[in-house]
């Protein structure tokens, strides 16, 4: 009970805080506006808002000693605020007794006041947003410059940890996970402190990216209460979560260079866009605007439980993107678990994940599908029949498939297609112009991007001529 008081006080710190800066500034703007003679009448506002400011500077000091001993924050940080906290309540209750009894030294305290509220303030947002977050906005700038400027100039050298996986988890974690602050007890500003975890045990299962909480909670719903980062924070993207699922299913190694670790296509492609410094522009399907009601629930956890991830396309509608990037693969077919929820399914990516006809047959179903990614996948011409049903589809990519034209071709009557992606499949170059005048209005990405080694960092990426 003592536990559960001390918390549910403590959480009203960050809404009184504000008060006692508010009053003691009010204070010392009516004080220097009372010492001209036709602002004399003021004088009584002053003592009030004096006041008002030494009684919530001391709730502040309280819930605020309440809530360092329930939350984990840096223990310097927190006690240099605390004290400060503590010292201005103490300089407020002199000030209102001198400005009350009409001491001459009253004024010099109100700028002493204003200074040490001040500090304390300064203090305080440090410990919630960072010791530079006054500088932050310059240093972001510097940092974006300097990295459109110097990309990764050979990935394939790069430390995998520290020139790929560190600048993500600084991007988006540290903020709530390093030397400044530890929520949960986490760290992950060192690779030792990575792994060992925090409170509520480890976080990364090197070899299984799957069953490691730190991949878990980021593909979390952003509106659940365990999505990290939390859901008013910058999200990672899917590449950087990608990358990260894919170092630590590498064993999340610290001293690898990127070569030594196993990369599927798609993770390639992810780390030339490191190289390059432009990420790839990925097309985005549309959201139908006609509303559906939200998924059950209980067929959403079924599929997480199995290592999928579904999440909401956006705020403000119910429609859902679906991704087997940790689906269990020794389990029995999942997609026919989609089948309850199809009307709200509209994004699904199944990329570099095992899947046969009869799994596309079910795909086939899916009928709100606007974007279907099925990448370095088995299927065959004889199993893209049934996706020619999803008369909603935008967006596919076949890359990496053994598809041929003629598999292609059964797809002609899509005609809301805009965006196929053809990268590595069976298709002779001669076969392309067939298929752009039986998809008139669809973009066909063939790949096939040739990128010369130049002096220096800068790389030049151009298409490569066709063959005659």
């Amino acid at each position: 009970m003592q536990q559960f008081l001390a918390e549910f006080i403590g959480h009203f710190h960050p809404v009184v805080v504000h008060l006692p800066i508010g009053f003691i500034l009010l204070a010392a703007v009516l004080y220097v506006l009372s010492l001209r003679r036709k602002y004399d009448s003021i004088k009584p506002a002053v003592e009030i808002s004096l006041l008002l400011g030494m009684l919530s500077a001391v709730v502040a000091s309280i819930t605020g000693y309440l809530l360092s001993t329930i939350d984990d924050y840096d223990q310097v940080m927190v006690t240099r605020h605390q004290w400060f906290g503590i010292v201005t309540a103490i300089v407020s209750g002199a000030t209102y007794y001198a400005y009350k009894r009409n001491i001459i030294y009253a004024r010099w305290l109100i700028g002493v006041l204003v200074i040490l509220i001040t500090v304390t303030g300064h203090l305080g947002g440090s410990l919630t947003h960072g010791e530079d977050y006054l500088t932050q906005a310059f240093e972001n700038y510097s940092e974006s410059t300097e990295m459109n400027m110097k990309p990764i100039a050979d990935v394939q050298e790069a430390s995998v940890y520290q020139d790929v996986i560190r600048p993500i988890l600084s991007a988006k974690c540290y903020g709530c996970h390093s030397k400044r602050k530890q929520k949960g007890g986490l760290r992950l500003d060192e690779i030792e402190l990575i792994m060992k975890g925090g409170k509520d045990g480890v976080v990364i299962e090197a070899g299984d990216a799957q069953q490691s909480e730190l991949v878990h909670r980021v593909f979390l719903p952003r509106e659940h209460e365990d999505h990290m980062p939390p859901k008013e924070k910058s999200q990672p993207t899917e590449n950087q979560i990608h990358l990260l699922s894919w170092w630590i299913a590498n064993g999340a190694p610290a001293d690898k260079k990127v070569r030594e670790l196993e990369q599927p296509e798609d993770v390639k492609k992810m780390l030339f866009a490191l190289q390059s410094g432009v990420e790839e522009k990925k097309s985005v399907a549309a959201v139908p605007t006609e509303p559906v009601n939200p998924a059950q629930e209980s067929r959403v956890s079924a599929l997480r439980k199995r290592g999928v991830s579904v999440i909401p396309v956006s705020q403000g509608n119910n429609y859902i993107s679906v991704n087997y990037i940790n689906a269990d693969t020794t389990a029995d077919s999942l997609f026919v678990l989609l089948l309850p929820i199809k009307k709200q399914v509209i994004w699904l990516k199944v990329d570099d994940h095992p899947i046969t006809d009869a799994d596309l047959k079910v795909m086939g179903q899916l009928n709100s599908l606007t974007k279907l990614q099925l990448s370095n996948t088995t299927i065959s011409d004889e199993g893209l029949a049934p996706l020619k049903e999803l008369k909603n589809l935008e967006y596919l990519n076949l890359a990496g498939t053994n598809i041929s034209a003629n598999g292609i071709l059964q797809l002609k009557d899509l005609q809301g297609l805009r965006s196929l992606y053809l990268f590595k499949c069976n298709i002779m170059d001669s076969e392309y112009e067939l298929l752009s005048k039986a998809f008139p209005l669809t973009t066909i990405d063939r790949g096939g991007y040739h990128v010369p080694t130049l002096d220096g960092d800068t790389t030049v990426v151009t298409v490569a001529k066709k063959k005659d």
